[in-house]
């Protein structure tokens, strides 16, 4: 797994989505997702002692607006 340039190892990896039980292929390129674990000196590689990803907010986008980077769904701003 690739997250902000580093190739981590999974092997043993605990995964949760959204504070469930996952798996790596249940991740998906874009999402935010936490990584606890090491990285070599070199800053490029690493073991990925833990994964998790929760969604902060899942629905139909009701407003997009990119010159204040403000998106709005389900009646909730996000930035």
């Amino acid at each position: 797994m690739i997250v902000n340039g580093v190739h981590y190892s999974t092997t043993g990896t605990t995964i949760t989505i959204d504070d469930q039980p996952g798996t790596e292929s249940d991740l998906r390129v874009g999402q935010v997702v936490r990584v606890s674990g090491t990285v070599d000196v070199s800053g490029t590689t690493g073991t990925a002692r833990s994964i998790s990803f929760n969604n902060e907010v899942e629905g139909p986008v009701q407003v997009i607006d990119p010159v204040t980077s403000r998106l709005v769904v389900l009646a909730r701003p996000c930035r």
